[in-house]
């Protein structure tokens, strides 16, 4: 299964690399005769036409993909900061914990104060590890499930240009069977423009479904939620074994 914010939500860009914004019949037809660099319309340079359709097609779709590679290694390293601060964070507060046992231990002038104290940071260590342990799990299952999320979508893409390359080749496909026929020029001609109008719209308005967006998006709250979850246990664990250890103490 995917990740945006995450690279992965570049891949909606796919949907409109061969085609471009939506245009007038006007601003198509221009563009197709500029494309072409012949003045005026004639089936003998719909294959030019063609060729120059599909290589601003490959030329989206390389540009995209530097995009999405660009976008994968800010991901990466805001992931690699994420964790090495996460680290960080352990290792201080593994510091801070150890101090305070300490300072507790001193604390303690009777046997039955002493015990409660190591009872009390058994308690603790088990408590600490068992919420690390959750973390790191959440941690790696989202990170497992953004790269197939990845992965579908490279998948997705590489379909996707498949079948924009098929749909550009049947509307100048269409276009040289009507050269067979006794149709006008320009009616050929209409036939490319409005079939490139009608690939712009269909692609556009299906962009959405290839986004991936609410799919990276709800495996992050799902990673968010194994956490609190896992803090949520750990506040009550602490809180429980904090009771304990003042009863202990009297207080």
């Amino acid at each position: 299964m995917i990740s945006k914010n995450i690279p992965v939500c570049a891949v909606a860009g796919l949907l409109i690399f061969a085609i471009g914004t939506p245009v007038t019949h006007a601003q198509v037809g221009s563009r197709i005769r500029t494309a072409s660099s012949t003045p005026a319309f004639s089936c003998d340079s719909i294959d030019t036409m063609r060729a120059a359709v599909l290589e601003k097609m490959t030329q989206r779709a390389n540009s995209l993909g530097i995009k999405q590679t660009g976008r994968g290694a800010e991901f990466e390293a805001a992931k690699t900061k994420r964790l090495t601060a996460l680290e960080t964070k352990r290792e201080e507060y593994d510091a801070a914990r150890n101090a305070r046992y300490e300072s507790m231990r001193t604390k303690a002038t009777t046997e039955e104060q002493k015990a409660a104290v190591e009872a009390f940071i058994d308690t603790v260590e088990d408590l600490v590890t068992a919420r690390k342990a959750a973390v790191d799990a959440a941690i790696e299952k989202f990170e497992t499930d953004v790269a197939e999320l990845k992965a579908e979508a490279d998948d997705v893409m590489m379909g996707l240009r498949t079948d924009v390359e098929a749909d550009i080749n049947a509307v100048f496909d269409e276009a040289e069977d009507a050269c067979g026929s006794e149709s006008t020029a320009a009616s050929i001609r209409a036939i490319i423009t409005a079939g490139m109008q009608e690939l712009r719209t269909s692609r556009q308005a299906d962009r959405d479904e290839y986004t991936f967006r609410s799919e990276f998006t709800a495996l992050r709250e799902e990673r968010l939620a194994a956490e609190k979850a896992a803090v949520a246990e750990f506040t009550a664990g602490i809180k429980s074994a904090t009771e304990t250890l003042k009863t202990a103490f009297g207080r």
